[in-house]
This record gives C-alpha cells, structure tokens and sequence, in this order.
C-alpha cells in the first residue's frame, strides 16, 4: 500500500493507527469489492418518454476497483412512451475507450420483446463514457441491432464493464 502524499499524519501512535486503519478499510473495500441495490429504468434512444410504471424493478451491482458487474431484472407493464431502441440505465460511468476496442457485453433474457428477423438472441452492449447500456439484438452473420422499446416487456441480464475511476460525466 502506498501512503498518499497529500495525508498529513498525525505524530500520535493511536492518531497515527487511526488513520492508516480507515486508509486501510477504503484500499480493501476496492479491492473486495461493495456490493449494492440500485434501481434500474428503461427508456428509448429517440425519446426517453416519461416516467414509467413497472411491475418490478431490481438492480444489483458488484464494483471492485474500476471492474462493475451488473444484473438487472426489470418489467414494465403499463404503455411505455419512449420511442426508439431499449436503453437500460446504470449505476457508473462506462470507462470512455476507442470505439470498439471492449465490447462490454453482457447476456440477457426477454419476456415480451420481439426480435426481428434472423436475429436469435441478445445482448446488452455497455456504451462508453455513459451511464447505459443499449439492448440489442444478434444473429448469425447479422450486424447488431437494437430491440426497439415495447408498451410492455421484462429484462434480466448481467453487463460487465470498466468504470472510469470519477463516478460522474
């Protein structure tokens, strides 16, 4: 562990141990990980539209240094006015890299939601230097496609992505 510079210690023996014990606790806690709720929502590319009603909705996180596993379970049930493709909101920052060079992808499973043709399953793809990630659909020889925002639907899926080290845009 390296002392910050920036700490003025105290010459106290307890003031002193009192200090590099919390530094301690905030290093391991990187490191270990938190884990934590938070409440993911739905809304569209073109239009976010209003806020929604949902029938249920639970999001889980696990950040361990830069490196944020999410799992989503999300089902909205009453007319949903968004327009355009599903976006899912998360808890940090995706970390800003070149485009395409980490993919962030991560699996899901639907309920209600219509894939287009030759298209057989989907993904959520973590969009650098925001807070979301877009569903989209893949098939066999097909490019990436968004699912577009339905009245009603269900999401559970995990991403993994990178956070940038500030937690705000």
């Amino acid at each position: 562990m390296t002392l910050p510079i920036e700490k003025i210690f105290s010459e106290e023996p307890e003031d002193f141990q009192r200090d590099v014990t919390e530094m301690y606790k905030e290093v391991a806690q990187g490191i270990n990980g938190t884990i934590k709720t938070y409440t993911p929502t739905v809304f569209g590319s073109t239009s976010a539209g209003a806020a929604n009603t949902y029938a249920y909705q639970y999001g889980l996180y696990l950040r361990q240094g830069l490196m944020v596993d999410v799992w989503v379970d999300i089902t909205w049930s009453v007319a949903h006015t968004g327009t355009g493709t599903i976006y899912v909101s998360l808890p940090f920052v995706v970390k800003k890299t070149p485009s395409g060079v980490f993919p962030y992808l991560g699996s899901v499973d639907l309920g209600g939601l219509s894939y287009t043709a030759n298209y057989t399953y989907a993904v959520l793809l973590a969009e650098p230097n925001t807070t979301r990630a877009h569903l989209v659909q893949c098939g066999s020889g097909q490019s990436r496609a968004g699912i577009a925002i339905a009245a009603a639907g269900q999401i559970r899926g995990h991403v993994r992505y990178l956070g940038q080290e500030q937690e705000k845009l």
